[in-house]
């Protein structure tokens, strides 16, 4: 008889609960409550948040003096088919600028764009860089080149083209390729041949005509 009586009490109880549930307001479906935005990601608190991946830095006058981003890794193949200008070209000045260093150079041979015997700048901006899903991490300004030296420049337009002409940057994750010594090729800050399916030992020569073809490739 115990044992009814307490079955009975417990009967009663979830019938309670039921009860209740259903009385009490459900959110119509899709309105969750928003995530709340980091106080640091809000604009004007001196990091200007841009999206998931991008963040500037500003002085007091709304000037950018250091951006931190994001990117996917990609080999030197991948990072071909992003280049919009590969060329040869020799470094003939350099301007330190406020947060930025522009390099002027002159170009001596195009392989992929239309700058041959002209000039052409190539930013380095104070951004840092993290690497998805690897080690690797660089600022744009860690790729210093001579003036009077040669290098190879795999590049993207970043600017329109004004009175001084267009600019670019570095477009192959701080490539650095000077003219006879692939030995110092890198980029992501080591060597170039961890990011590529060439062996370390292939001459210059080799490793132009690789890039040349996987260019004509591309164009075709």
């Amino acid at each position: 008889m115990k044992r009814l009586l307490l079955v009975l009490l417990a009967i009663l109880l979830m019938l309670s609960v039921a009860a209740c549930s259903e009385q009490m307001p459900q959110p119509p479906a899709g309105d969750a409550p928003e995530a709340e935005v980091p106080s640091g990601d809000v604009p004007g608190d001196g990091i200007d948040f841009i999206g998931d991946e991008i963040y500037h830095e500003t002085d007091e006058n709304g000037n950018v003096i250091r951006t931190e981003m994001t990117e996917k890794y990609r080999t030197l193949e991948e990072a071909l088919t992003q280049c919009t200008h590969v060329c040869k070209a020799k470094c003939v000045a350099v301007v330190e600028r406020d947060y930025r260093t522009e390099y002027q150079f002159s170009v001596e041979e195009c392989y992929l764009g239309s700058h041959t015997g002209q000039t052409l700048y190539v930013v380095a901006e104070n951004i840092d860089v993290t690497v998805w899903e690897t080690d690797y991490c660089y600022n744009h300004r860690d790729v210093v080149y001579e003036v009077g030296e040669s290098y190879y420049l795999l590049l993207r337009r970043k600017y329109g083209a004004d009175e001084e002409g267009d600019r670019y940057v570095n477009g192959a994750g701080n490539l650095f390729l000077p003219v006879g010594e692939v030995d110092a090729a890198t980029m992501y800050g080591t060597s170039l041949f961890e990011h590529t399916g060439l062996d370390a030992t292939v001459s210059e020569a080799e490793l132009l005509a690789y890039v040349t073809a996987l260019l004509d490739e591309r164009k075709s």
